[in-house]
């Protein structure tokens, strides 16, 4: 039976709703010269039943390369995009197991139809996430609270003559730089729209290890969430 406490509790926990989420998944490869030709990896999707986004050029004369960057195709929720200069292929889609769902389609369907295992020649796997997350407690207020640091203050006063407070969390591994494999990038920061409703979180996340890169993404959300837990906490 619910007594007034069991309500009482539950009217006192946060609102949050995790809104807008987006993410991508790459595989990124060591070569010279990247093996999956455009006009090939584009026919190849058009076969399987992809949209190419775009129409599909004409088969170029042999020993002709087609490069790409950017989008290349759909299939459902998720778009395919990639890069031949520098080695990559992408599959972005509204969450992580959807978009690795794909990527691993995308590198089963080279590796039977173009006979390339890029998963040989990996450097390393990405994930690339955006969250919209609302709240029921004011994210420009609580970041603010998280990490106000009074001597910060005090300087930036002095120097601007403006009492500052931290607009975003940026966090990063300890003691590594960007441009290694092993790196991850998580940034909180209010909606610059809705700022006292929604947090806009933006991951990077990226290992030689894919399944360090798995383990990670299967529980994205509930990691985003429990920070954003951590950050209201009163």
């Amino acid at each position: 039976m619910t007594t007034p406490a069991d309500v009482e509790e539950k009217v006192a926990q946060p609102m949050k709703k995790l809104m807008n989420t987006n993410v991508r998944v790459a595989i990124r490869c060591n070569y010279l010269i990247f093996p999956v030709e455009g006009w090939d990896l584009l026919a190849t999707l058009a076969k399987a039943g992809y949209a190419i986004l775009g129409p599909l050029p004409s088969r170029p004369p042999r020993g002709v390369r087609i490069g790409y960057a950017g989008g290349l195709a759909r299939k459902a929720e998720n778009i395919i995009d990639g890069n031949d200069e520098r080695g990559f292929l992408g599959v972005s889609g509204p969450s992580f197991a959807s978009a690795m769902r794909g990527l691993e389609e995308l590198l089963q369907l080279i590796k039977t139809n173009m006979g390339i295992d890029l998963t040989e020649k990996s450097r390393f796997y990405e994930i690339i996430g955006h969250l919209d997350i609302e709240t029921d407690k004011s994210p420009l207020e609580r970041l603010g609270r998280a990490m106000g640091n009074e001597e910060i203050s005090k300087t930036f006063n002095s120097i601007f003559g403006y009492s500052p407070s931290y607009f975003s969390l940026r966090l990063v591994p300890q003691g590594k730089v960007p441009n290694q494999e092993e790196w991850f990038d998580i940034t909180i920061e209010p909606d610059l729209i809705k700022a006292m409703s929604r947090y806009n979180v933006s991951v990077v996340f990226r290992s030689a290890d894919k399944s360090k890169v798995q383990a990670f993404g299967q529980d994205l959300e509930a990691r985003i969430l429990s920070l954003i837990d951590t950050i209201e906490k009163d």
